[in-house]
């Protein structure tokens, strides 16, 4: 008996520890997508030969509509332009003849978000070749931009800013509410208005050199995306999130907005944010409109509710790490 009892207070011991475990585990990331929202003539993405879901290589010929997931490495033929929409809320421009890898587009928050300070945007990515412009909005202490290249880091909290390889060097222009720029020789802040060259020498050191002129030349190449930027920035910049609704509708493509790369990793970024404070109550929603096909509500008429429903309490929530590693134990199981 004694036996027996020292191997249940040995199984409890690890039970306990093993639910500590889990309890501890961190929810993963929100993972955003890239919405390819005009291209012309070719592109193509490939994913990587491993990840952590096991999810193949591949190699994908780009078309508008498709929502790329992190890890997808796109290249532009020396014809190929992009304009695309980065869910955590930017959009994105690419140049011909260039390499751009989606390392990390994130939209996270702890709990139920309250306004747009609880949630937390991520966008990384690294260009080995070619130019990119990106256009994130005003800035905001909860979004961080960090885009890499051969010779140093661009990061920023929003605004909008190109990164270029020219005749051998790399220019940063910020067009609006600046940049900084870090190489493993210092760190340079990039004004409005200012464009920065980055030059490294033949022992590898980068030098830093202000260019006259400004950055306005260098951003009027990217016209196919200055043409789409109004329009887009109704649906991108909005205090509930991406409107991936009415980006579908702008975009017009049959079969509307498709997800490609790893099924695992996809999921919708949209914030749920209310910014006015109400009382606390309790609604129900109404029933739907007779004349609604199948009694659905349109988004507006979602959101319209959501916003004077109150502080919404009790939802149930059980995050994919969260594995009960002791209920196969159980008798009934057995």
């Amino acid at each position: 008996m004694k036996t027996i009892s020292l191997k249940l207070r040995v199984l409890c011991v690890v039970a306990i520890a093993a639910c500590a475990l889990v309890g501890q585990a961190e929810p993963a990331g929100r993972v955003g997508r890239a919405v390819i929202a005009a291209l012309t003539p070719n592109a193509t993405a490939t994913y990587p030969d491993k990840t952590v879901h096991d999810y193949p290589q591949g190699h994908l010929d780009l078309r508008e509509g498709l929502a790329l997931s992190e890890l997808h490495t796109i290249n532009t033929d020396p014809h190929g332009r992009m304009c695309m929409v980065l869910t955590p809320g930017a959009m994105l421009c690419v140049r011909p003849s260039t390499s751009v890898k989606l390392d990390r587009l994130e939209q996270m928050t702890d709990g139920l978000p309250e306004t747009g300070k609880d949630l937390q945007r991520r966008i990384e990515l690294t260009v080995t070749q070619g130019a990119v412009l990106l256009h994130a909005g005003p800035p905001t202490s909860n979004m961080t931009i960090r885009l890499a290249i051969p010779v140093g880091t661009v990061t920023a909290n929003g605004g909008e800013f190109l990164v270029m390889q020219d005749k051998g060097d790399w220019v940063i222009g910020s067009y609006r509410d600046g940049v900084s720029v870090t190489t493993p020789d210092g760190t340079q802040p990039v004004a409005e208005g200012k464009l920065l060259r980055l030059t490294r020498d033949a022992s590898g050191r980068v030098s830093f050199k202000f260019e006259e002129g400004g950055v306005e030349p260098y951003r009027n190449r990217f016209d196919m995306c200055l043409e789409f930027f109004p329009e887009l920035g109704k649906l991108v910049f909005l205090p509930t999130g991406v409107d991936l609704g009415g980006l579908q509708s702008w975009l017009g493509t049959p079969g509307g907005i498709v997800m490609v790369g790893d099924p695992l990793m996809w999921s919708d970024v949209t914030p749920s944010v209310r910014y006015d404070q109400v009382p606390l109550s309790v609604r129900t929603p109404p029933a739907a409109g007779r004349g609604d096909a199948g009694g659905q509500w349109t988004r507006d008429q979602i959101w319209a509710w959501y916003r004077n429903a109150g502080v919404i309490r009790g939802v149930y929530y059980i995050p994919r790490v969260a594995v009960n590693a002791i209920e196969f134990w159980q008798a009934q199981r057995v």
